[in-house]
């Protein structure tokens, strides 16, 4: 998994952000126990934090409230919704979690974004992350562009195959010099589970860096 974000709480205590199935939580760290713990794990997926007097501020994303600030001091709380305007005058598809068993053996999060409106079964839109050791999260990354996809009407899924980031370092190491081959068919496996619920006829492909590798 990915450490980030690393810095001092106080002389003895290091703080941090780690991808963690589906989400970015943050953890700190004892330099004289040698115990790591959870400070705040929860939906909104952290991109960067501080902390002033024992209290916690974040930028993080939910599927509702995405690159919003938060803080945190034994109970969440949301002090700054930047699109807070753009949130009254759009629709947003609230994603379905999934965990899917794959043939080689394993487990593989998911997330199944249903359209707002669509007639009969819809086209089915897979999006596939880059890196490849990088981690989808349900709202933290490439929020727009799935709500976007959805708003025209669109079902779009998106998974974390063998190679992500956030399901230890066994999973992340998995496809190195093995590119396109157990990622491909936990990509396969996630598109058959939904595949009653989408328009077979119609699906499509989309990535980024490493997803485009996947696409051709």
């Amino acid at each position: 998994m990915s450490i980030h974000s690393i810095r001092w709480l106080d002389a003895q205590t290091l703080g941090f952000l780690v991808n963690e199935k589906g989400t970015t939580e943050l953890r700190k760290f004892d330099l004289n126990s040698r115990e790591t713990s959870i400070i705040f794990r929860g939906d909104e997926a952290l991109e960067g934090w501080a902390e002033l007097n024992g209290t916690f501020y974040f930028t993080a994303s939910s599927v509702l409230h995405p690159s919003s600030v938060w803080k945190f001091d034994g109970q969440l709380t949301l002090i700054e919704e930047p699109n807070a305007k753009y949130l009254e005058t759009h629709l947003i598809s609230i994603p379905e979690e999934l965990w899917i068993e794959s043939p080689t053996g394993r487990k593989i999060q998911a997330w199944f974004f249903k359209p707002h409106t669509s007639e009969g079964n819809p086209p089915l839109a897979l999006h596939i992350h880059g890196g490849p050791h990088v981690m989808w999260t349900p709202a933290g990354t490439m929020w727009h562009e799935f709500q976007c996809f959805t708003s025209a009407g669109y079902a779009v899924l998106a998974t974390n195959p063998h190679g992500s980031d956030g399901y230890g370092e066994e999973f992340r190491k998995s496809i190195v010099g093995e590119w396109g081959e157990k990622d491909y068919i936990d990509l396969e496996s996630a598109v058959d589970f939904v595949l009653d619920r989408v328009d077979s006829n119609r699906l499509y492909i989309l990535g980024g860096s490493y997803g485009w590798c996947m696409c051709t």
